[in-house]
């Protein structure tokens, strides 16, 4: 069964219409589908347009490990996610944890939830110290 989705609230003169649009060099290789002003704002909500949480946010923060720990493989990965906090008809999760375990014997955990505002962090805890940073991609931190 589909969700239905509700009006895009968008601030006036944040609109897209069909005029104002090149909708079919923006699908590219997408079937043809009627414009549509949700699709084009909110992509990234729908899985024909985005691998979601996983694919555009934990993707940089692997590789920062990849490169800071010269290990660019996990051995093994176990993950859920799911809509939790905005079931407005999205088809992407809202919410997403992943362990990841390395050959070089480390443990990557990864948690993304877009339920609040809640202040993101990065932390390398390795045996000698710890690395925290306050803040994240898209924070003003």
């Amino acid at each position: 069964m589909e969700l239905p989705r509700p009006a895009l609230a968008r601030p006036p003169g944040n609109e897209a219409y069909p005029e104002d649009t090149d909708w079919r060099k923006w699908l590219p290789d997408k079937p043809y589908r009627p414009f549509d002003p949700r699709v084009y704002f909110e992509f990234r909500l729908d899985h024909e347009f985005s691998s979601g949480i996983a694919g555009k946010w934990m993707s940089h923060g692997i590789d920062m490990v990849h490169h800071l720990l010269d290990d660019h493989f996990p051995k093994s990965v176990v993950a859920h996610g799911g809509v939790f906090s905005w079931p407005e008809g999205r088809e992407t999760p809202d919410t997403f944890h992943a362990l990841l375990g390395y050959p070089k014997g480390f443990l990557v955990s990864n948690s993304t939830g877009f339920g609040n505002d809640a202040d993101s962090s990065t932390r390398i805890m390795g045996k000698k110290a710890t690395l925290i940073n306050v803040g994240g991609e898209g924070s003003r931190r």
